[in-house]
């Protein structure tokens, strides 16, 4: 079953990725918006205590590209989420390094550019690797 709703994102204090729900604060004027992800468990010190709808919860600040909603698990039970880089590994064929966009049941939409030509493919999560970075 997926996780609807789960993202990951790089912290804006040290670069270090953390997985939760992703959140959107304006402000009262809408200027210059703050992108956090909710955790669960609280990694260190410097998360910041929010309240929201009266319940407080703990976060960290985001940078907004490096976020990517959660899409499924690769052949090896690892994590993958959009943007993601990963291998594409077929029976009788040299693996592709492709990027993650989004996961389906048991099927993730990739994309890779080879050239100045973009590909796009639907693959078997079976036949995916995530890249560790």
């Amino acid at each position: 079953m997926r996780e609807i709703g789960k993202f990951r994102g790089k912290r804006l204090d040290n670069g270090e990725r953390v997985d939760g729900y992703y959140f959107v604060s304006t402000g009262s004027l809408h200027l210059n918006p703050m992108h956090y992800i909710i955790v669960d468990e609280v990694h260190d010190y410097k998360s910041i205590l929010m309240e929201i709808g009266g319940e407080n919860f703990a976060c960290y600040k985001v940078d907004p590209e490096t976020v990517g909603q959660y899409t499924g698990r690769d052949k090896n039970d690892r994590e993958i989420y959009q943007k993601d880089k990963v291998w594409l590994k077929r029976h009788g064929y040299e693996p592709i390094k492709c990027t993650a966009i989004a996961g389906f049941e048991s099927w993730i939409w990739l994309y890779w550019k080879d050239h100045s030509t973009y590909h796009w493919e639907v693959a078997y999560y079976g036949d995916i690797e995530l890249i560790k970075e």
